[in-house]
C-alpha cells in the first residue's frame, strides 16, 4: 500500500516518534506521536505551506493552533513517513477448535482412517516377511 492509498480514517501505526525537541521550533505544548502507537488519520496532504513533504494530522493528537511567522495560523502536522499503515488480519481459530474438540463423526472418521492405515502396514509387513522367507527358512 502506498501513501496514494491512504485516506481519512485509516488507523496507521507510528513507526518514529516525534518529539518538538528535535524539531527545534514551536511554542514548546506540541505533542507529537509515540512510536508503537495507533492513530487514525483526519487530515492527510501537502499541508504545510512552505514544506513539500506529505503530512498528516491525527484524530488522537489535536494540538492548539497557534500564529506562527512564517506561515500564519497553524497546527502542527506530522511526515507521512513516520507512520505505517496498520496491517488488519483477521484471526479465525475455530480450524484449531475443532482439532480439538471433534464432532463425533470427525472422531468416528479418524479413528476409521487410523485403521485403515494400520491395516495397510500390518499387510504390507506381513508381505515382506513372506517375501523374505520364501525359502523356507522360518521355523
Amino acid at each position: 500500500m502506498s501513501y496514494l492509498d491512504w485516506k481519512v480514517g485509516d488507523q496507521v501505526v507510528c513507526v518514529d516518534t516525534w518529539a518538538r525537541e528535535n524539531d527545534g521550533n514551536g511554542y514548546g505544548d506540541e505533542v507529537g506521536p509515540i512510536a508503537g502507537q495507533i492513530y487514525t488519520i483526519r487530515e492527510i496532504g501537502f499541508l504545510h505551506p512552505t514544506i513539500h513533504r506529505l503530512q498528516v494530522r491525527l484524530f488522537e493528537i489535536e494540538n492548539v493552533v497557534h500564529r506562527y511567522n512564517d506561515i500564519g495560523m497553524w497546527e502542527q502536522t506530522f511526515y507521512a513517513s513516520r507512520f505505517r499503515p496498520v496491517q488488519k488480519r483477521s484471526t479465525d481459530i475455530s480450524l484449531f477448535r475443532a482439532l480439538l474438540n471433534p464432532t463425533p463423526e470427525q472422531a468416528e472418521q479418524f479413528i476409521k482412517a487410523d485403521h485403515d492405515e494400520q491395516h495397510q502396514v500390518d499387510a504390507e509387513v506381513l508381505r515382506a516377511f513372506i517375501l523374505a522367507n520364501r525359502d523356507g527358512s522360518y521355523p
